[in-house]
């Protein structure tokens, strides 16, 4: 897997022949007479019919003699043109449109020539810190070469220097399974599969199997994607993601926020020693990163929430914090923020209760400055299996394919904690990028299953 993520993508020429341009293609490029400023390999794919583009549209690159303006943009959306990517310091604009409209906006003025989405992107290298994974792979399935390598080549150097840490901390890893007979963090979230004639489901987190290992290792974690079936289609959110799992024997809720925000200082201390060069070319500025240095502001629920409605957020008591609501939070603050002591009834079934209070759950989210959202969940986990098996009751879940579980718990158990750290979402923010995808060569989404 980092093998490939770390690897440059290759330009890949397709069996099939077809006008491609030399990587200068772009310096010595003019008007297209012949074509009335539309380009002759978007005509050859536009003469194919629906064999590259969904009916009746086409992803086509505009060109202008100038940087296209707040103005450009509206124009073209006012005609009914989706524009899909604005990239800084560079004269041209990705796009969605009718193939109806293709032939009357190449004639418009300040419009030098449209193109194929795909074969613009060697140029477009230096468009990184706004050009998304979508245009790696382009309709004809082209590779182009360095889109999002900066973003990858650290995310990838992000998640070495996560592991290391836990290696040099004597951690032991333990792969978690994938497919799993329980779900871990509710039943909304999850992917059911047939499993020979039984149903079975894709992993929201490997955690209750760290649990088993921290009880027999003293400190583990396991490193690898997770699947939520979230209807959500913000730019925070991944229907498959990677996470590193953490778990710890005789940890509490303090100290497991310790290792949280030491694990964040970290990568971000060692992403600065090594990855100076992809952040320059994201433009990323590294001042705000220079800040994160632990320890980080820890406050209660009841304190964050305190914060939200001072600042006239509709926000209502007890429930979950939405991203405008993290968002708020993180602007009172130049690092991540860790929130602690949730109420219980809107935190997973295996979180321990507060001693001094059992309406709040022993859980911890560590929120990312600039707006990035929760980056880490976490808390301590119940140890107790009277108090365990009551609350897997109360979720409604079933306690036949928890039964393992509680068996860790049935001859006694002993305080762990530990929490998961989305690598996708540390490196969005690392990194600085628009939307979530583009820190992942193949994003999944609600609407995107393949490449």
């Amino acid at each position: 897997m980092f093998l490939l993520l770390s690897t440059s993508f290759a330009n890949l020429a397709a069996e099939e022949e077809i006008p491609i341009y030399e990587n200068n293609w772009w310096d010595n490029y003019s008007r297209d007479k012949d074509h009335n400023g539309i380009s002759d390999v978007l005509v050859w794919k536009l003469d194919q019919g629906d064999r590259f583009f969904n009916p009746g549209e086409a992803r086509v690159f505009i060109r202008y003699d100038h940087q296209p303006t707040d103005y450009d943009v509206e124009l073209l959306e006012n005609a009914g043109v989706e524009v899909t990517y604005r990239a800084k310091y560079i004269d041209l604009l990705a796009t969605t449109m009718p193939r109806d409209l293709i032939s009357e906006i190449s004639t418009w003025e300040g419009v030098v020539m449209l193109d194929d989405i795909g074969k613009a992107e060697p140029h477009m290298a230096t468009a990184v810190p706004t050009m998304g994974v979508d245009n790696v792979w382009n309709d004809y399935g082209i590779y182009g070469e360095g889109i999002s390598i900066a973003i990858v080549d650290t995310g990838v150097n992000n998640a070495h220097v996560g592991l290391d840490d836990f290696d040099d901390n004597g951690f032991t890893l333990i792969d978690s399974p994938i497919f799993t007979g329980n779900a871990v963090e509710g039943t909304t979230t999850l992917f059911e599969v047939d499993y020979f004639e039984r149903s079975a489901y894709l992993t929201q987190s490997g955690q209750l199997y760290q649990e088993a290992g921290a009880t027999a290792f003293g400190k583990t974690y396991c490193f690898g994607p997770c699947f939520r079936a979230e209807k959500s289609k913000t730019r925070r959110h991944l229907t498959e993601f990677w996470m590193v799992e953490p778990e710890m024997a005789f940890v509490d809720l303090d100290e497991n926020m310790t290792w949280a925000e030491n694990l964040v200082g970290f990568i971000i201390q060692r992403v600065l020693e090594n990855c100076l060069m992809e952040l320059e070319t994201l433009e990323r500025d590294i001042s705000m990163l220079e800040t994160i240095i632990p320890p980080f502001p820890r406050i209660t629920y009841d304190e964050a929430s305190k914060i939200i409605l001072e600042n006239g957020s509709d926000f209502k008591y007890g429930s979950d914090f939405g991203a405008p609501d993290e968002t708020l939070l993180s602007e009172q603050f130049d690092k991540p923020i860790m929130i602690h002591r949730w109420p219980a009834n809107i935190k997973p079934f295996y979180m321990k209760r507060d001693e001094h209070d059992h309406e709040l759950a022993l859980g911890v989210d560590m929120i990312a400055p600039e707006g990035y959202g929760e980056i880490i969940g976490g808390g301590q986990r119940e140890d107790d299996i009277d108090i365990l098996t009551n609350s897997i009751r109360h979720h409604d879940l079933p306690l036949e394919p928890f039964k393992w579980f509680l068996d860790l718990r049935k001859y006694g158990s002993v305080p762990h904690s530990g929490f998961g750290l989305g690598l996708e979402r540390v490196v969005a923010w690392i990194c600085g990028t628009k939307h979530i995808r583009e820190t992942i060569p193949f994003p999944r989404t609600m609407t995107r299953l393949d490449p």
